[in-house]
């Protein structure tokens, strides 16, 4: 289980992101032992910096669960002209 990282500095907002990032990572290991890199398409910015700080966070602890952050933005494909969801 990845321990959570010290919340008492962080804006409550922030905090909150963080704890919902470690309770997935955790959550998703416990359903999946071998699981160990997941990639993210975050459109918030809190979120976007909580799952920056988890990144450093897994390096201090030795982690070796890689995290990776998606560049792509979801919202644009959305809210692009012409775009037409599967049916």
């Amino acid at each position: 289980m990845l321990p959570y990282p010290d919340l008492h500095n962080l804006p409550d907002d922030l905090a909150a992101a963080l704890v919902r990032l470690v309770r997935l990572i955790n959550q998703l290991r416990v359903r999946r032992p071998d699981l160990d890199r997941m990639a993210l398409s975050l459109e918030a910015e809190v979120d976007l910096h909580a799952a920056r700080l988890l990144i450093d966070h897994l390096d201090k602890v030795g982690d070796d669960f890689h995290l990776m952050l998606s560049p792509w933005d979801g919202r644009q494909l959305l809210e692009s002209p012409g775009f037409r969801p599967p049916a």
